[in-house]
């Protein structure tokens, strides 16, 4: 199987809504059905919004979605997609606030001022389990890098690390972790790295991408039972990684960070 196996679609410019009705209005087709089940199903996890420290405009902005689909006989399997946003951007010290839950609060105040939307926002690339090794995440790369050159607008992306979330590295500082390089002068995680080795340069970190806070009854309710006794830092199993969350005794609130390294692509 090769790259040429599969065929690209591009969702451009559309609301929440009206990407909900077309996927709805195709859901017989497989990669359509695949992505209602992601993003318009319920799950437990979705109430977690409800705890978000920063505001979530992920549902009020308009978006761009590039879907990569093997094409069968009878149907089209979803490969991977990519989602964006716009915003108006201009360098690295103008980088949205509070990663990427900023960057939807940005874009829909940038688009509500009518300002230039002169940048693209890569807010998901997501590879499904059996294409990871098929070179989906380089077609994504690449189709955005290609969006962004035809508009002749910039490209960044807040991406999440996944090594983040392992006992190595949970406890470290982020603004430690986000500097760590390998041998050959990458990122240690091996996404960001993928990226860099894509063209991408690093601009930033910012360590409250995604922050929650929610008191203890509710942490339970969502992840477990876990012991809290004094304030402090606790190493807890979550999420489907290792965070370092902060208990408060005296306010009986927990705090979950989860940070993000920018990058920007240049298209070629």
């Amino acid at each position: 199987m090769t790259i040429a196996d599969f065929e690209i679609e591009k969702i451009e410019n559309l609301s929440f809504l009206d990407i909900e009705k077309r996927f709805n209005e195709n859901k017989k087709q497989p990669y359509y059905k695949k992505l209602l089940e992601y993003y318009f199903d319920y799950n437990k996890l979705n109430d977690l919004q409800n705890f978000r420290t920063f505001p979530n405009y992920f549902k009020k902005i308009k978006l761009n979605w590039i879907l990569a689909y093997e094409k069968k006989q009878n149907s089209n399997v979803l490969a991977g997609h990519a989602i964006m946003c716009k915003i108006n951007y201009h360098n690295q010290n103008d980088l949205p606030e509070n990663g990427w839950s900023g960057s939807t609060v940005k874009s829909f105040n940038d688009e509500g001022q009518k300002k230039d939307m002169n940048t693209y926002v890569g807010l998901f690339v997501h590879i499904e389990k059996n294409f990871r090794e098929k070179n989906i995440s380089k077609l994504l790369i690449e189709e955005m890098k290609n969006q962004a050159k035809k508009e002749n607008k910039k490209l960044i992306i807040p991406l999440r690390p996944p090594t983040r979330f392992t006992s190595d590295y949970c406890t470290m500082k982020f603004s430690d972790y986000a500097k760590l390089k390998d041998k050959d002068g990458y990122h240690i995680d091996f996404w960001v790295r993928i990226h860099m080795k894509f063209g991408a340069k690093y601009l930033g970190f910012c360590d409250t991408s995604h922050q929650h806070k929610m008191d203890v009854k509710s942490f339970k309710k969502f992840f477990g039972k876990f012991s809290f006794s004094e304030t402090g830092y606790y190493v807890v199993k979550i999420l489907g990684g290792s965070h370092n969350v902060h208990y408060d005794k005296l306010e009986e609130l927990i705090t979950i960070n989860q940070g993000c390294i920018w990058v920007e692509h240049y298209p070629h």
